[in-house]
């Protein structure tokens, strides 16, 4: 047997009221088969894998493709900003060159030449004047000049005879530009050179690099703070379910009446109050078990205990005298009939529990068996010194109903009158029509249920105060037999003046 105090009992209490005898040792078997489960720190794990595999997963997807979508959108933003400077730069420049528009190509070039030496921004863009065949005159950087110049903003310019950008890597120096050319156009529609401004894209990519740094920091933190609360709140959901699971361990031990501390005030809270009603549950149907355990074997014992002594007071002799011969085989045979009522209640009651009771249904009159079964009992009530009276409705219709399973019912709750109410000295049973029932009632006059135990006595197993003999489960099949006739049996018991039992049967239609 395994050491059960190696079993942790952190995060719930034992009921006071629970009672250590009733825990009983578990067998080898089960022992084994839970030394050899703990199985909770891999499934854990499993819970952790699915967490990372479908919370994490998807959060850094989320945000690899936010920071994407945001690099894609600055570098656009950029990109665009920078062709509007450049386009703007290159107006300017062309507004400039139109007032040589009358001027001679000496002017227009002097002029030029000018502007390119006094250009304040030149460590920005390099701005460019070039013929109209598109090499290089001017330029602010000085070793484009002289240069031929066949990019896409250029012809695009020449073609549309307006501004052009083009972005893309530079035939001369190998390096990644945004260029854009306006030609500059006189009055009758000649174009006689060309403005160019370029820009390094080297700043730009160097700005989208530090936005992507900057929103990859960003998204770090935020996945920081989703595992870090998706991780405290996996540790509020794993800790009460290895509580739970510890305490479900013990239950299955037979540590029946052990309770989950009530820490939780969410769902977890209630399937810790769940657990503590199964677990009271439990241990109350295993005392009732054990009881019922006890009352059958006592209820079997009397029984046999007489037919054998009598067998024996028989088999010795004493068949010679005659009324003591009848007398033990009267004896034996009640007892012989005693045992086949209990196992039969007890096959029902099996039948009952796996929902295998069957009734056979036909459309009769109930009070001929009624009658029988009051009379039947009326001899044996009359040597205990109890009355009998049986009083019914005239002409009481007919019912849906298997009559032997009645039969068994009447039994039962006259035999449970007898037993329970007997010191009433007195049993009333009735038969009365209602508007779509017949109601049969018996009533003893002894000394009734408590209160607190009449919501019970239907239940399987339940004797409760009461000393009589029976296996507690007679009651519970009547009830089940009723119900599958579409009746109802209602119990009525007040303390000191009896208890009434009504069967009510529907009326064939």
């Amino acid at each position: 047997m395994g050491d059960l105090s190696r079993i942790r009992f952190g995060g719930f209490y034992r009921r006071p009221d629970a009672r250590p005898e009733q825990d009983p040792a578990p067998d080898a078997e089960a022992e084994f088969e839970f030394e050899d489960a703990p199985a909770r720190p891999a499934r854990e794990r499993s819970i952790r894998a699915q967490w990372l595999t479908q919370t994490v997963s998807v959060v850094v997807l989320i945000l690899l493709i936010s920071v994407t979508v945001f690099c894609f959108a600055m570098s656009s933003l950029l990109l665009s900003s920078m062709r509007s400077n450049l386009t703007a730069r290159t107006g300017a420049a062309v507004s400039f060159f139109n007032k040589y528009a009358n001027a001679s190509d000496s002017e227009l070039y002097s002029g030029a030449k000018a502007y390119i030496e006094g250009y304040e921004d030149r460590d920005i863009v390099e701005l460019q004047f070039l013929d109209n065949s598109g090499r290089v005159v001017y330029s602010t950087s000085g070793f484009a000049a002289g240069l031929s110049v066949d990019t896409e903003d250029l012809t695009s310019a020449m073609k549309s005879v307006s501004s052009a950008s083009w972005c893309g890597r530079d035939p001369g120096s190998g390096e990644n530009i945004l260029a854009v050319s306006a030609p500059i156009v006189y009055p009758s529609g000649e174009i006689v050179a060309f403005v160019r401004c370029v820009s390094s894209l080297a700043n730009l990519r160097h700005r989208v690099l530090t936005y992507a740094a900057v929103s990859l920091l960003v998204a770090l933190f935020v996945l920081a703070v989703v595992v870090l609360s998706n991780s405290y709140f996996l540790r509020s959901i794993l800790v009460p379910l290895e509580q739970i699971n510890d305490t479900a361990m013990q239950i299955a031990r037979g540590r029946y009446g052990v309770h989950i501390a009530p820490l939780y005030a969410n769902e977890i809270g209630d399937l810790c109050e769940t657990i503590n009603h199964m677990s009271d549950a439990i241990s109350r149907a295993e005392q009732t078990k054990n009881d019922f355990i006890s009352s059958v074997s006592h209820e079997l014992r009397t029984p046999l205990t007489a037919i054998g002594g009598w067998s024996e007071t028989l088999l010795s002799g004493g068949a010679d005298d005659r009324a003591e011969v009848e007398r033990g085989l009267t004896i034996i045979r009640d007892e012989a009939g005693r045992l086949s009522r209990m196992v039969e209640e007890l096959l029902d009651f099996s039948r009952m529990e796996q929902g295998q009771l069957k009734i056979n249904m036909e459309r009769a009159d109930i009070m001929p068996d009624l009658e029988d079964v009051v009379f039947m009992y009326m001899d044996t009530l009359q040597k205990e010194g109890i009355a009998l009276e049986f009083h019914e409705d005239e002409d009481l219709p007919e019912i849906v109903c298997d009559r032997a399973r009645l039969r068994q019912v009447f039994l039962n709750i006259l035999d449970n009158a007898r037993k329970h109410g007997g010191d009433g000295k007195r049993i009333l049973v009735t038969a009365r029509l209602t508007v779509s029932t017949i109601d049969i009632a018996f009533r003893d006059f002894g000394q009734g249920i408590p209160p607190e135990e009449l919501p019970h006595v239907r239940e399987r197993f339940y004797k409760g105060s009461s000393r009589a003999r029976g296996s507690g489960i007679g009651l519970a099949v009547a009830d089940e037999i009723v119900r599958l006739h579409g009746g109802r049996l209602d119990i009525d018991s007040a303390v000191g003046e009896g208890t009434t039992v009504t069967v009510s049967l529907p009326v064939a239609q």
